[in-house]
């Protein structure tokens, strides 16, 4: 995949008909995120296109896209549109200038607790704006947490948000 992605994009190619790409912005579990300018809106844009997947997983993904959208959070990264070109699922989404929390992490090391606490602090603001929706985010980690350039975090919800009423119960166990 990786490879295949490289040589999918160049600079300045048009995507879908509508994304100018600029560059790859990094590979997530499901595909590779491109930072493009969407020339319909004329703003700048993250772009995920999805790894090819069955039908299952791909209603899956749009589902989760779905749910998430009603999050108006300001912490939260919005999503503009779904589709699909040459037979590739994409998502674009708000592009967050600054770095994932993984790549933060892994560029200085340790935080300081009080900048942990600031960051725990805004994740919960924002899954608290989407648990008020009735949404539970199923893969918050560190590559999901976007930090701006002025240290405003924004979780990635989409692809990752589920509805509360579909959660399972799993009885506790001692």
């Amino acid at each position: 995949m990786d490879g295949e992605a490289v040589e999918r994009f160049a600079p300045g190619e048009v995507f879908a008909g509508r994304y100018r790409i600029v560059t790859r912005l990094g590979q997530g579990a499901r595909g590779d995120v491109w930072r493009a300018d969407d020339l319909a809106l004329g703003t700048p844009v993250a772009i995920k296109v999805i790894d090819p997947a069955g039908a299952d997983a791909q209603r899956s993904l749009v589902d989760a896209i779905q749910i998430a959208r009603p999050i108006t959070h300001p912490g939260a990264c919005r999503v503009f549109d779904i589709g699909e070109d040459d037979g590739r699922l994409f998502v674009s989404m708000e592009l967050v200038r600054g770095e994932s929390l993984a790549a933060l992490v892994k560029r200085v090391g340790r935080l300081p607790s009080e900048k942990v606490a600031d960051i725990g602090s805004q994740v919960c603001d924002v899954l608290s704006a989407a648990h008020a929706e009735g949404i539970l985010h199923r893969g918050l980690e560190p590559a999901n947490i976007l930090i701006d350039e002025k240290g405003r975090v924004h979780p990635a919800l989409a692809g990752s948000a589920r509805a509360a009423a579909d959660r399972v119960s799993q009885p506790v166990r001692p």
